[in-house]
């Protein structure tokens, strides 16, 4: 990262953090606490400085398999939706939890891809962090993987692209991305197990070289970067994704 980019974050007041499933659990299952709460006291450091900071968080759905004792990721749909909804109330009360011993309070947001192409969904999505940011409460926001999933394969069986058991769950890389434009964030923050972008997916070529600075994401830049996380539905390419549509947008990456 270039010193002017530094510091167009550093002094970036509205900011939006995602963490993907690989930086909340380990191999998608056991929770990474340390890292998590690791996490909140940064976020809490920046909060008491009088910045605006949003959480997109996934792991809903590792929790819940923790939760119901199955350590392998679901692959129906209805087990994929139910661990998401036994998950998803332990990780809001996680977040609580280690937020409220800093004295800050969260609110959870859930949301579908329907709400983010909706225009007066939208606005109301807007309204409703921009009243919360202003009440000093930090956003905890995360796709509605218990419903939001059906409506994607709704929409894929009317275009006849895919079954069922092919579909993965939402894309919080994707979600964030749109949440931070939706806001009009300084700066969107992708938290990953991974320690950069690479020349080639270092998970398939030993030799592949991180790339210190990135100055534009391109399809060939993401094409190479194919290969999710383990326990998600991200991976690098997805980030690189969301990270281009932001910028794109005007927000800091």
């Amino acid at each position: 990262m270039s010193p002017p980019q530094r510091a167009e974050l550093a002094a970036a007041r509205r900011i939006v953090v995602k963490l993907g499933t690989a930086v909340v659990t380990h191999d998608g299952f056991e929770l990474a606490l340390g890292r998590l709460y690791g996490v909140v006291e940064e976020l809490g450091r920046l909060h008491a400085e009088g910045r605006s900071v949003m959480l997109v968080s996934s792991g809903a759905v590792g929790m819940g398999q923790r939760a119901l004792g199955r350590r392998e990721r679901p692959r129906s749909l209805g087990l994929r939706q139910a661990c998401a909804a036994v998950g998803q109330g332990q990780l809001i009360a996680l977040y609580s939890q280690a937020f409220n011993l800093l004295g800050v309070q969260v609110a959870q947001v859930l949301l579908t891809q329907a709400d983010l192409a909706d225009r007066d969904r939208l606005l109301c999505l807007r309204t409703t962090l921009t009243r919360l940011i202003e009440l000093g409460v930090v956003p905890v926001l995360n796709e509605n993987d218990s419903v939001s999933v059906r409506e994607l394969i709704e929409h894929r069986r009317r275009e006849g692209e895919a079954d069922v058991d092919e579909l993965p769950f939402g894309d919080n890389d994707g979600l964030s991305a749109r949440v931070a434009l939706s806001v009009d964030a300084d700066a969107l923050v992708l938290l990953s197990d991974v320690d950069g972008v690479y020349t080639d997916n270092p998970n398939l070529d030993p030799g592949a070289l991180r790339i210190g600075l990135v100055p534009e994401i391109d399809d060939a830049m993401v094409a190479r970067a194919r290969g999710g996380s383990a326990g998600g539905t991200g991976g690098m390419a997805s980030k690189l994704s969301a990270a281009r549509e932001a910028a794109e947008g005007g927000t800091a990456v």
